[in-house]
């Protein structure tokens, strides 16, 4: 452990990293209160559902992904292993969720109601 002044540090080699990951959920598990990109249909109204149905898969993966929680990075990696990008190319992800907010605000408004004056 490293000292500064009264205080100790615990190195972070120090920590058994297996130890950490046995107390994890499952990464299949996924509880009814966390929302996913399976089931983000039922934690939005039906104007939002209806909205994000409209936009490209692609764009609406990387949006609720990052809704759900998820870095930047992590949503480069999940749509790099899916085969959805092509190269790990964070802005690539940050165009797709620009685009898909940019879409979506055309579709709803900011209560989350389908807008009357869309054309």
């Amino acid at each position: 452990m490293n000292t500064r002044g009264n205080i100790r540090y615990k190195r972070t080699d120090d920590v058994d990293v297996r130890q950490i990951s046995d107390g994890m959920p499952d990464d299949e598990a996924v509880s009814s209160n966390c929302m996913g990109v399976d089931n983000y249909d039922e934690m939005y109204n039906d104007d939002i559902v209806e909205a994000l149905s409209e936009i490209k898969p692609i764009y609406r993966e990387a949006l609720l992904l990052q809704q759900a929680g998820y870095k930047l990075s992590e949503i480069m990696e999940i749509c790099h292993k899916k085969g959805n990008l092509k190269t790990r190319n964070i802005e690539t992800i940050k165009s797709r969720i620009f685009l898909a907010k940019q879409q979506i605000r055309k579709l709803i408004d900011r209560n989350g109601d389908k807008r009357i004056d869309q054309v």
